[in-house]
C-alpha cells in the first residue's frame, strides 16, 4: 500500500475507533449516572450496530492497533484516559489508585476485545451479544467507587475574578507563572500570556500547550518558579482530602512541599481557599505566610469546609519562601 493508502487508511481507523469510544464512554456515563432508561439503550444499541456495519475493516484495524500497543506508547491506555476524564468532570475530586485504575484498564481492553470479536458476525447474530455488552457496561459501572458517581458542580472563571480572589495584580506578578489546575479554557493563563508573563498551564484534563498530568504523579523540580497560582484548585481538593478517610491527604501534604520546594528564592505560592492545618506547620525562617479574607458571598461557599474543620479556611494565602 502506498504512504498516501496507508494515512487515509489510518485516519478512517482513528475516526471509527474514535466513534466507538465516544459511544461506549457516553453509555458508561449514563450509568455511571443512573440514567440507562430503556430507550437510551435502544438509541446506544441502534448506534453500535450502525457502526459495526457500516465501518467494520477501520474498527477492526484501530481495536487491532489499540490492543497491541506500540513502541511509542501504549494506545490501550487511551480508553482509560477518556473514562477518568470523563469521571473527573463529574466529579473534580476524584482520586483512583493504581489497583483501581488497573481494573478500568482491563474492563477496556476485555471490551474492545469482544467488539472486536463482533465485528466478525452479523447483524442478527450479535443483536443478543451486543445486550449483553451494554450490561457488561452497567455492571462496571456499579462496582466503580461511590464517589465516581457524584456529580459535583463546577465551573469556569474569569481571570479578572480568579486574580480579585487570589488578591493579585497581574502588573506585579513575577515569571515564570504556574498556573496549577488551570482548567479548560485556561482563562487566567492566556491573561497572563497577553501580558507578556512567561506562564505555563498545568492541568489533568488540559488543553493543547498544557501540562497534562495528574499533580499527585507529576515531579515538580526545585527552584523551577517565581509564581505559583491556583485559585481553587489544588487547595480545595487538599482540603477534601483532608477530611475524606484514605491516604490521599497525605499524598497532598507531601505534594504541598514539594510545590513549595519548586518556588524560587522569594517566590511565592498564591491559592484560595486557605489551609490552615498545613501553613502553622511551615518553618518561619523559610516561609512568609499572607492572608485576605475573601467577601462573604465567596466565605459562604466555603463555609462546610470551616465549620468541618472547627476554623476559617475563607482566605486567599500567600506563601512566599525566604531567601
Amino acid at each position: 500500500m502506498s504512504p498516501v493508502g496507508e494515512t487515509r487508511e489510518r485516519a478512517e481507523a482513528e475516526a471509527a475507533g474514535s466513534e466507538l469510544l465516544e459511544e461506549l464512554l457516553d453509555r458508561m456515563e449514563l450509568w455511571v449516572s443512573g440514567t440507562a432508561a430503556e430507550d437510551a439503550r435502544d438509541a446506544f444499541l441502534g448506534k453500535l450496530e450502525e457502526l459495526f456495519r457500516s465501518r467494520p475493516e477501520p474498527l477492526q484495524n484501530w481495536i487491532d492497533r489499540t490492543l497491541a500497543g506500540s513502541a511509542r506508547g501504549l494506545p490501550e491506555r487511551a480508553p482509560l484516559r477518556a473514562l477518568i476524564s470523563r469521571l473527573n468532570r463529574r466529579n473534580p475530586f476524584l482520586v483512583l489508585d493504581a489497583r483501581e485504575s488497573s481494573r478500568i484498564e482491563e474492563f477496556f481492553r476485555q471490551l474492545l476485545g469482544e467488539a472486536r470479536s463482533l465485528l466478525e458476525r452479523g447483524p442478527t447474530d450479535r443483536s443478543a451479544e451486543l445486550r449483553a455488552l451494554d450490561e457488561k457496561l452497567g455492571t462496571f459501572a456499579r462496582s466503580l467507587p461511590p464517589s465516581a458517581r457524584l456529580l459535583v458542580p463546577s465551573a469556569n472563571y474569569s481571570a479578572a475574578l480568579q486574580l480579585e480572589v487570589l488578591g493579585l495584580d497581574v502588573t506585579e506578578l513575577k515569571a515564570p507563572v504556574l498556573d496549577l489546575g488551570c482548567g479548560n479554557p485556561p482563562q487566567l493563563l492566556a491573561f497572563l500570556k497577553l501580558h507578556g508573563l512567561d506562564a505555563t498551564g498545568f492541568d489533568r484534563d488540559g488543553a493543547e500547550g498544557i501540562v497534562t498530568a495528574d499533580w499527585l504523579e507529576y515531579d515538580f523540580a526545585p527552584d523551577s518558579w517565581a509564581t505559583i497560582l491556583s485559585h481553587l484548585a489544588f487547595s480545595l481538593h487538599f482540603l477534601h482530602h483532608h477530611l475524606a478517610p484514605g491516604s490521599a491527604a497525605a499524598a497532598y501534604a507531601k505534594k504541598y512541599m514539594e510545590l513549595l520546594r519548586s518556588l524560587r528564592p522569594s517566590g511565592t505560592f498564591a491559592y484560595v481557599p486557605g489551609l490552615p492545618f498545613i501553613e502553622r506547620l511551615l518553618p518561619k525562617r523559610e516561609y512568609r505566610i499572607s492572608k485576605n479574607p475573601l467577601d462573604t458571598t465567596l466565605a459562604d461557599g466555603l463555609a462546610p469546609f470551616t465549620h468541618a474543620l472547627r476554623e476559617p479556611v475563607s482566605y486567599a494565602c500567600r506563601v512566599e519562601r525566604l531567601e
